[in-house]
Protein backbone atom coordinates (compact mmCIF):
# COMPACT_ATOMS: atom_id res chain seq x y z
CA UNK A 1 0.00 0.00 0.00
CA UNK A 2 1.51 3.50 -1.04
CA UNK A 3 -1.00 5.73 1.05
CA UNK A 4 0.23 5.32 4.27
CA UNK A 5 -2.78 7.05 5.87
CA UNK A 6 -4.50 3.64 5.31
CA UNK A 7 -2.60 1.61 7.74
CA UNK A 8 -4.85 2.38 10.80
CA UNK A 9 -8.12 1.14 8.64
CA UNK A 10 -6.26 -2.05 7.35
CA UNK A 11 -5.34 -2.55 11.03
CA UNK A 12 -8.44 -2.13 12.38
CA UNK A 13 -9.73 -4.80 9.13
CA UNK A 14 -7.08 -7.15 9.72
CA UNK A 15 -8.16 -7.07 13.93
CA UNK A 16 -11.72 -7.83 12.95
CA UNK A 17 -10.57 -10.71 11.21
CA UNK A 18 -8.58 -12.01 14.09
CA UNK A 19 -5.31 -10.68 13.27
CA UNK A 20 -2.75 -8.56 15.88
CA UNK A 21 0.61 -7.03 14.56
CA UNK A 22 3.80 -9.77 15.34
CA UNK A 23 6.46 -7.18 14.17
CA UNK A 24 7.37 -4.16 11.74
CA UNK A 25 10.70 -3.66 10.24
CA UNK A 26 11.80 -0.49 8.59
CA UNK A 27 13.51 -0.07 5.15
CA UNK A 28 14.53 2.69 3.07
CA UNK A 29 11.59 2.33 1.30
CA UNK A 30 9.05 2.27 3.60
CA UNK A 31 8.22 -0.44 6.48
CA UNK A 32 6.68 -3.80 6.05
CA UNK A 33 3.89 -5.13 9.41
CA UNK A 34 3.82 -8.26 9.68
CA UNK A 35 0.35 -9.36 11.03
CA UNK A 36 -0.64 -13.29 12.43
CA UNK A 37 -3.84 -15.24 14.00
CA UNK A 38 -3.53 -17.00 16.52
CA UNK A 39 -6.33 -19.34 15.50
CA UNK A 40 -4.55 -20.17 11.71
CA UNK A 41 -1.18 -20.40 10.52
CA UNK A 42 -2.10 -17.49 8.03
CA UNK A 43 0.22 -14.15 8.29
CA UNK A 44 -0.67 -10.91 6.09
CA UNK A 45 2.72 -9.09 5.12
CA UNK A 46 1.19 -5.31 5.18
CA UNK A 47 4.03 -3.16 3.03
CA UNK A 48 3.56 0.50 3.23
CA UNK A 49 6.17 1.07 -0.08
CA UNK A 50 6.98 3.84 -2.00
CA UNK A 51 6.11 3.07 -5.31
CA UNK A 52 7.88 6.45 -6.91
CA UNK A 53 10.93 4.23 -5.55
CA UNK A 54 12.45 2.63 -9.43
CA UNK A 55 14.98 0.27 -7.68
CA UNK A 56 13.65 -3.80 -8.04
CA UNK A 57 13.65 -4.96 -4.30
CA UNK A 58 14.75 -7.71 -2.58
CA UNK A 59 12.62 -9.26 -0.43
CA UNK A 60 12.73 -12.20 1.75
CA UNK A 61 9.45 -13.59 0.78
CA UNK A 62 8.45 -14.63 -2.90
CA UNK A 63 4.98 -12.52 -4.04
CA UNK A 64 2.32 -15.03 -5.33
CA UNK A 65 -0.26 -13.11 -6.58
CA UNK A 66 -1.01 -9.32 -6.39
CA UNK A 67 -4.76 -8.07 -6.64
CA UNK A 68 -5.94 -4.62 -7.85
CA UNK A 69 -9.63 -4.44 -7.66
CA UNK A 70 -11.11 -1.06 -9.49
CA UNK A 71 -6.78 -0.44 -9.70
CA UNK A 72 -5.87 -1.16 -13.77
CA UNK A 73 -8.00 1.78 -15.53
CA UNK A 74 -6.48 4.18 -12.92
CA UNK A 75 -3.19 4.41 -14.77
CA UNK A 76 -1.52 4.53 -18.02
CA UNK A 77 -0.73 0.60 -19.06
CA UNK A 78 2.52 0.68 -19.48
CA UNK A 79 3.41 2.91 -16.34
CA UNK A 80 1.35 0.21 -14.45
CA UNK A 81 3.66 -2.78 -15.85
CA UNK A 82 7.12 -1.12 -15.27
CA UNK A 83 5.69 -0.23 -11.82
CA UNK A 84 4.57 -3.83 -11.28
CA UNK A 85 7.82 -4.89 -13.01
CA UNK A 86 9.65 -2.83 -9.97
CA UNK A 87 7.63 -3.75 -7.23
CA UNK A 88 7.49 -7.44 -7.85
CA UNK A 89 11.37 -7.24 -8.84
CA UNK A 90 13.47 -10.44 -10.63
CA UNK A 91 12.26 -13.26 -8.31
CA UNK A 92 8.08 -13.14 -9.21
CA UNK A 93 9.39 -12.60 -13.15
CA UNK A 94 7.77 -16.18 -14.09
CA UNK A 95 5.52 -17.07 -11.04
CA UNK A 96 3.41 -13.88 -9.84
CA UNK A 97 -0.15 -13.71 -10.51
CA UNK A 98 -1.99 -11.06 -11.15
CA UNK A 99 -5.60 -10.35 -10.54
CA UNK A 100 -7.16 -6.67 -11.56
CA UNK A 101 -10.99 -7.45 -10.66
CA UNK A 102 -13.52 -4.17 -11.56
CA UNK A 103 -11.57 -3.07 -14.41
CA UNK A 104 -13.57 -0.49 -15.56
CA UNK A 105 -14.08 -0.52 -19.56
CA UNK A 106 -15.64 2.96 -20.21
CA UNK A 107 -19.75 2.60 -20.58
CA UNK A 108 -21.65 4.20 -17.45
CA UNK A 109 -25.62 4.29 -18.07
CA UNK A 110 -29.04 4.73 -16.29
CA UNK A 111 -31.48 2.14 -16.68
CA UNK A 112 -33.85 3.09 -18.69
CA UNK A 113 -32.00 6.51 -19.99
CA UNK A 114 -33.28 10.14 -20.37
CA UNK A 115 -33.09 11.85 -23.73
CA UNK A 116 -31.84 15.64 -24.03
CA UNK A 117 -34.15 17.83 -22.56
CA UNK A 118 -35.00 21.63 -22.34
CA UNK A 119 -34.33 23.37 -19.43
CA UNK A 120 -34.51 27.01 -18.18
CA UNK A 121 -30.66 27.05 -18.29
CA UNK A 122 -30.59 25.65 -21.96
CA UNK A 123 -30.36 21.85 -22.56
CA UNK A 124 -29.73 19.17 -20.38
CA UNK A 125 -27.93 16.09 -21.87
CA UNK A 126 -29.09 12.93 -22.82
CA UNK A 127 -27.50 10.61 -20.40
CA UNK A 128 -25.83 8.60 -23.48
CA UNK A 129 -24.28 12.39 -23.69
CA UNK A 130 -23.53 13.29 -20.45
CA UNK A 131 -21.83 9.90 -19.60
CA UNK A 132 -19.75 9.96 -23.25
CA UNK A 133 -18.12 13.16 -21.56
CA UNK A 134 -17.66 11.32 -17.98
CA UNK A 135 -15.77 9.22 -19.88
CA UNK A 136 -13.68 11.67 -21.92
CA UNK A 137 -13.13 13.46 -18.14
CA UNK A 138 -11.24 10.23 -17.24
CA UNK A 139 -9.31 9.94 -20.22
CA UNK A 140 -8.16 13.10 -20.59
CA UNK A 141 -8.05 15.07 -17.62
CA UNK A 142 -7.33 12.02 -15.36
CA UNK A 143 -5.29 9.89 -17.36
CA UNK A 144 -7.57 6.76 -16.68
CA UNK A 145 -7.08 3.95 -19.61
CA UNK A 146 -10.69 3.23 -20.71
CA UNK A 147 -9.37 0.35 -22.93
CA UNK A 148 -8.27 -3.39 -21.25
CA UNK A 149 -7.08 -4.34 -24.51
CA UNK A 150 -4.45 -1.78 -24.20
CA UNK A 151 -3.36 -3.00 -20.66
CA UNK A 152 -3.79 -6.76 -21.93
CA UNK A 153 -0.63 -5.48 -24.80
CA UNK A 154 1.35 -3.56 -22.32
CA UNK A 155 1.11 -6.47 -20.04
CA UNK A 156 1.96 -8.88 -22.76
CA UNK A 157 5.25 -6.73 -23.66
CA UNK A 158 6.71 -7.67 -20.58
CA UNK A 159 6.04 -11.30 -20.93
CA UNK A 160 2.67 -12.00 -19.22
CA UNK A 161 0.06 -14.02 -20.43
CA UNK A 162 -3.17 -13.39 -20.03
CA UNK A 163 -4.65 -16.47 -18.29
CA UNK A 164 -8.63 -15.62 -18.26
CA UNK A 165 -10.37 -12.45 -19.04
CA UNK A 166 -14.26 -11.94 -18.15
CA UNK A 167 -17.74 -9.53 -17.67
CA UNK A 168 -17.63 -8.32 -13.93
CA UNK A 169 -20.93 -5.24 -14.20
CA UNK A 170 -22.38 -3.34 -12.09
CA UNK A 171 -25.72 -3.55 -11.47
CA UNK A 172 -26.86 -0.77 -8.88
CA UNK A 173 -30.17 -0.09 -7.17
CA UNK A 174 -30.95 3.18 -5.59
CA UNK A 175 -32.30 1.55 -2.54
CA UNK A 176 -30.40 -1.48 -2.31
CA UNK A 177 -27.51 0.10 -2.84
CA UNK A 178 -27.95 3.19 -1.27
CA UNK A 179 -24.36 4.23 -0.30
CA UNK A 180 -22.55 2.89 -3.78
CA UNK A 181 -25.43 4.79 -5.58
CA UNK A 182 -24.40 8.37 -3.70
CA UNK A 183 -20.91 7.60 -4.22
CA UNK A 184 -21.44 6.80 -7.67
CA UNK A 185 -23.36 10.53 -8.54
CA UNK A 186 -20.69 12.29 -6.53
CA UNK A 187 -18.10 10.96 -9.01
CA UNK A 188 -20.67 12.19 -11.85
CA UNK A 189 -20.90 15.72 -10.34
CA UNK A 190 -17.24 16.26 -9.37
CA UNK A 191 -15.43 14.83 -12.84
CA UNK A 192 -18.37 14.64 -15.54
CA UNK A 193 -20.43 17.92 -14.20
CA UNK A 194 -17.61 20.76 -14.64
CA UNK A 195 -16.70 19.01 -18.09
CA UNK A 196 -20.64 19.41 -19.21
CA UNK A 197 -20.67 23.24 -18.26
CA UNK A 198 -17.53 23.40 -20.01
CA UNK A 199 -19.64 22.25 -22.68
CA UNK A 200 -22.48 24.47 -22.06
CA UNK A 201 -24.66 22.03 -21.07
CA UNK A 202 -26.84 22.04 -17.95
CA UNK A 203 -24.64 20.35 -16.02
CA UNK A 204 -26.78 21.49 -12.50
CA UNK A 205 -29.84 20.23 -14.14
CA UNK A 206 -28.61 17.09 -15.36
CA UNK A 207 -27.18 16.07 -11.66
CA UNK A 208 -30.31 16.65 -10.54
CA UNK A 209 -32.60 14.39 -12.65
CA UNK A 210 -29.80 12.06 -12.15
CA UNK A 211 -30.62 12.03 -8.02
CA UNK A 212 -33.97 12.46 -8.49
CA UNK A 213 -35.10 10.30 -11.62
CA UNK A 214 -33.86 7.20 -12.05
CA UNK A 215 -33.66 4.08 -9.91
CA UNK A 216 -30.89 1.87 -11.37
CA UNK A 217 -27.55 2.37 -13.46
CA UNK A 218 -25.15 -0.36 -15.12
CA UNK A 219 -21.45 0.26 -14.91
CA UNK A 220 -19.04 -2.43 -17.64
CA UNK A 221 -16.02 -3.81 -15.69
CA UNK A 222 -14.06 -6.55 -16.34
Amino acid sequence: ESNQNLYEGCVETLSRLGFHEESHKESAEGCTHVFTNRASTDAVYLHLYDYEKEAPQKRENHIHLIIGCCFADLIEPFTLVKKLKCFIGEQGDKNTLLYFPITFTGTTQFLPPKPFKKSRLGWIPSDTMAFRVYSQALEVDMGHNLDPTTLIHALSRYGCELLHRGASNWVIDKEKNTYFWRTMLYFFGTVGAPKLLKQCWDSIGWVSQSKNCHNCMMVSNT
